[in-house]
């Protein structure tokens, strides 16, 4: 119904939906085949075609309704905000008054006392977020560390993305921190500004976009292979003939298993840190994946 609402193969919409989907669970659920081998269900997904082949008309049908899920979720962000800039002042006025007791220590000679903990700056509350279009490494590392569940970086045009790797520091930090987002694993970041290094127990990003055959074989297909191709699954279906849609698409549908999805809850570890859960294969699931 989607495919034909839109004018577009069906194939685009369907590798958009698992795509989106694979954010959704990102460190929610992952899987195991057997003993200490776990894998997140990140899913790349580049949607080949040349242009007007309906690749963006694909990929809306299901970016639409992740759009209005993350409005949904920011409802209450506004006043998270209000509070965190209340919080602010406060601690920056009790900075204020200890610093000036320091200063009166110095002089008379005694023991200043230690910054309480309410004199710190609090940080500041991220807006929740599932997608990402254009972000240096580091705001995704922000984001990826106030959303534990992981998160979807979707562009319309991949070569955009790829393309502009290592724009800022043209040194091959922006690749390898792409190529690690793949995996799921602890990633670090040491911040010049801040006293601690921003942690992210999982950094887990599905990828959605659309790319043009003679960029597909000019930024992927071509140079040193560091795995980058690789991780990208591909879809190239034939162009369809538009067509007058015969019937309604109900877009309700796709926002309730979103929300189902969204709703997931995650595990936690000894330190109470949200956390994957694991799911096993069953032994005649694991023997089916072991003959492929």
């Amino acid at each position: 119904s989607a495919a034909e609402d839109r004018g577009s193969p069906v194939d685009y919409i369907a590798m958009a939906l698992l795509s989106v989907e694979s954010a959704l669970l990102g460190n929610v659920r992952w899987v195991s085949p057997w003993g200490s081998w776990k894998e997140p269900p990140t899913i790349w997904m580049a949607q080949v075609g040349y242009p007007s082949s309906g690749k963006s008309p694909g990929q809306d049908a299901v970016r639409e309704p992740l759009g209005q899920l993350e409005s949904s979720m920011a409802d209450g962000y506004p006043d998270h905000l209000r509070e965190w800039r209340t919080k602010k002042e406060e601690a920056k006025i009790r900075r204020e008054d200890w610093e000036n007791i320091v200063k009166e220590s110095v002089k008379t000679g005694k023991t200043a006392p230690m910054l309480p903990e309410n004199a710190v700056e609090p940080e500041k509350p991220q807006c929740p977020r599932v997608m990402i279009v254009d972000a240096t490494p580091e705001a995704v590392a922000k984001l990826a560390a106030a959303q534990p569940r992981g998160l979807l970086s979707h562009r319309d045009e991949l070569a955009g993305m790829i393309g502009n790797f290592d724009r800022y520091n043209g040194a091959g930090g922006e690749r390898a921190f792409w190529l690690e987002a793949f995996g799921g694993r602890k990633f670090v970041v040491d911040r010049k500004k801040e006293d601690q290094p921003l942690v992210i127990p999982h950094l887990s990003i599905s990828i959605l976009g659309g790319l043009q055959p003679d960029r597909l074989a000019t930024l992927l297909l071509s140079g040193d292979d560091d795995g980058l191709a690789s991780r990208f699954l591909y879809t190239w279906p034939d162009p369809v003939e538009p067509m007058r849609p015969k019937g309604t698409l109900d877009g309700a549908i796709v926002q309730r298993v979103m929300s189902r999805l969204w709703e997931l809850p995650m595990a936690t570890d000894e330190n109470g840190i949200p956390c994957p859960r694991i799911v096993s294969l069953s032994d005649e699931a694991a023997g089916a994946f072991q003959d492929w």
